[in-house]
């Protein structure tokens, strides 16, 4: 089973503007199960390869901070955090043309379930070496 990442904005995103990110259109079927948790019109699945694995995740049921104890190899924190850097240039990106984003990341064949939560914040807040997504989760991004 994988993470997807799902972004949504008020204008499409044509490519991501780092080497590594995919931007991927989303299937109808996935995109209905999406429509009651995004409400923003343009979604696209952002993916790392082939699936959304490689951002800072937790299966925790509320927002916490990456933390050394957790045991992440260092390949795979040095993995996660330049996703999560090409990331965020994506969606500051996006937020000079549309103000707001929107991303849901959730494992796959799960997008039908109720959000576990919702984070607002600013992407400046983001700090790459110890944010990480939740899953389930909706955050509501502005510049």
């Amino acid at each position: 089973m994988c993470l997807m990442l799902y972004l949504a904005s008020a204008a499409p995103i044509a490519a991501a503007p780092t080497a590594g990110l995919g931007i991927e259109s989303v299937p109808d079927v996935v995109l209905a199960r999406l429509r009651d948790k995004l409400s923003l019109p343009h979604v696209c699945l952002v993916v790392v390869g082939t699936c959304s694995c490689d951002f800072p995740q937790s299966g925790c049921d509320r927002q916490v901070e990456y933390e050394d104890w957790m045991g992440h190899s260092e390949a795979q924190r040095a993995t996660e955090i330049a996703s999560l850097r090409a990331l965020i240039l994506l969606v500051r990106s996006a937020l000079a043309a549309t103000g707001t984003v929107e991303i849901y990341p959730v494992w796959n064949n799960e997008e039908g379930d109720a959000v576990g939560g919702r984070v607002e914040a600013r992407i400046d807040d983001l700090a790459p070496e110890r944010f990480m997504f939740t899953e389930g989760f909706l955050y509501v991004l502005r510049a």
